[in-house]
């Protein structure tokens, strides 16, 4: 009997002990991306930006047990993109520059691999889904000037994260996905990736 009611409490401290540590982990959260994004359509002629992206988002996370949680979020990534433009097409090959801007809803599942009030580090993975609009800055003289475009994307988020003193997190990660552009009998798909860092202040 004895050895029940000290394994109970036992079991009733470090359940306690886990819900606490998972609670210091909850809360909502504001950061900041930067990083690379290739953005581009990959049917009827590949035609790919490659560019620097900063971006924001934010969010609510919270942690069901000490090591596994989960987030949902709005992000927001801008980028200037340079896109090569094919000699056959003009007596000499230029570039001209577009703007892109991929908005999405983000659900990721957390792994905490160590976790305890001043350090936690561990991965994510999750999908996200939104949209990626393309609208171009500046066209070389001669060429016909493209027309602004918004696809649909649905993709994977897959990445590292660290948190320190509670507050204060920092990712690496990458997002992959698919765009797809239907405006009336043109139907084509793109390719929506971004890889980089970002850091999050979770309040």
């Amino acid at each position: 009997m004895k050895k029940l009611l000290l394994s109970s409490v036992l079991a009733s401290v470090l359940s306690f002990t886990s819900m606490n540590a998972a609670e210091n982990n909850n809360g909502g959260f504001l950061g900041l991306n930067l990083g690379g994004m290739i953005t581009g359509q990959l049917s009827n002629g590949a035609a790919l930006n490659s560019s620097l992206a900063i971006g924001f988002k934010g969010g609510y996370q919270a942690f069901f047990y000490e090591h596994i949680g989960a987030r949902f979020y709005v992000s927001a990534i801008s980028a200037f993109g340079l896109l090569a433009i094919p000699a056959t097409q003009t007596t000499s090959a230029s570039m001209n520059v577009n703007l892109n801007v991929m908005a999405d809803l983000n659900g990721d599942m957390l792994f905490d691999f160590v976790s305890d009030s001043a350090f936690t580090t561990g991965m994510y993975a999750g999908f996200f889904g939104g949209m990626l609009m393309g609208t171009p800055i500046y066209v070389p003289k001669g060429m016909t000037r493209a027309d602004t475009t918004v696809a649909t994307t649905l993709g994977i988020n897959l990445g590292s994260r660290t948190t320190v003193n509670e507050h204060h997190e920092f990712d690496i990660g990458i997002k992959i996905g698919a765009a797809l552009n239907a405006e009336g009998s043109k139907t084509s798909v793109g390719a929506a990736i971004y890889v980089g860092s970002s850091y999050s202040y979770k309040f």
